[in-house]
């Protein structure tokens, strides 16, 4: 699933970004959430830029250092605070319990096709076109259905 996303979307999206001096900085939508402090100040990535973050004094945990015990902390605070509101979100879209999405939900992981139906995270396995295919009758079922109210 990520070699998709990994090596065909976000190499050409990120080129494109480049070209207009913006940095793409993809977020894993998967239930649970996780980040990554940036590299040393000094030292330029893989790719050889430097990256240099300065922070107004009076935001001090708008870049907290992972390294240290009390950055780690206020991170970790944060990462739960962002997973509880995402599960309770995925929870109710799904109609179920934040407890039963915590538990059956992959805890972190990915499951797919009928192994998310079967956990109760997706509706059903199909493919693109057949869910494009009903949207595009929802949308125009929908439209005709305003339409005969204004009538």
């Amino acid at each position: 699933m990520h070699a998709e996303r990994d090596h065909l979307v976000f190499p050409a999206l990120e080129e494109r970004l480049r070209a207009r001096a913006h940095h793409l900085a993809p977020i894993d939508l998967r239930l649970g959430v996780e980040t990554a402090g940036a590299p040393d100040a000094g030292a330029p990535d893989a790719g050889g830029d430097l990256w240099i973050e300065i922070v107004s004094s009076g935001a001090p945990n708008k870049r907290p250092d992972p390294v240290s015990d009390d950055g780690r902390s206020e991170i970790v605070a944060t990462l739960d605070a962002m997973e509880k509101q995402f599960v309770a979100d995925v929870a109710r879209g799904r109609k179920t319990t934040v407890e039963k999405a915590l538990a059956d939900f992959g805890r972190g992981g990915v499951k797919v096709g009928a192994d998310a139906v079967k956990a109760g995270m997706a509706d059903k396995v199909q493919s693109y076109d057949a869910a494009l295919g009903a949207l595009r009758r929802m949308v125009a079922n929908q439209r005709k259905l305003a339409a005969l109210k204004q009538n």
